[in-house]
């Protein structure tokens, strides 16, 4: 089945569990709020929802060169120049999910996060933009998240 996750038309309240795996941080914000909300549509009311979510730049799996805060040097719209459509990365950091969540009134059960490392953090000139971020909140490199809903 290939349909668009934010209008999938299926059945409202039809699914026990949705989850994903590496997949938030390669959706554009306002299409993820969108998507969450079909998510939280088509959940039952006693369902629930896990998400693990990579916060770190993708490009330094493979260049090792960088580090895995890399791309919070650029400012957006230098970030959006250099990002990609094929897989691109939001950057949004944690606290910024646990927003979404908030705004979409999903419950957060549990979550757990990788605190990443804050002297690779140190390495990276972090552009203005992120300035509203501690630096234990930008150093989290991932995090999951369960949602239990209740009836």
């Amino acid at each position: 089945m290939l349909i668009d996750a934010r209008a999938t038309g299926l059945a409202e309240s039809s699914f026990d569990f949705i989850c994903s795996n590496n997949t938030f941080e390669h959706i554009y914000p306002n299409v993820l709020s969108d998507i969450l909300k079909e998510f939280k549509r088509v959940l039952k009311a006693d369902g629930l929802m896990s998400h693990f979510i990579d916060l770190s730049d993708n490009f330094a799996h493979f260049d090792h060169s960088i580090t895995i805060y890399n791309f919070l040097r650029f400012s957006t719209d230098r970030w959006n120049m250099i990002d990609n459509s094929i897989q691109p990365q939001n950057r949004l950091r944690w606290k910024e999910y646990k927003e979404k969540y908030q705004e979409l009134d999903i419950p957060i059960t549990e979550e757990s996060i990788r605190e990443g490392e804050l002297e690779l953090l140190a390495q990276v000139d972090v552009h203005p933009q992120f300035d509203a971020f501690s630096a234990e909140e930008l150093a989290i490199s991932h995090g999951y998240l369960i949602s239990k809903f209740d009836p």
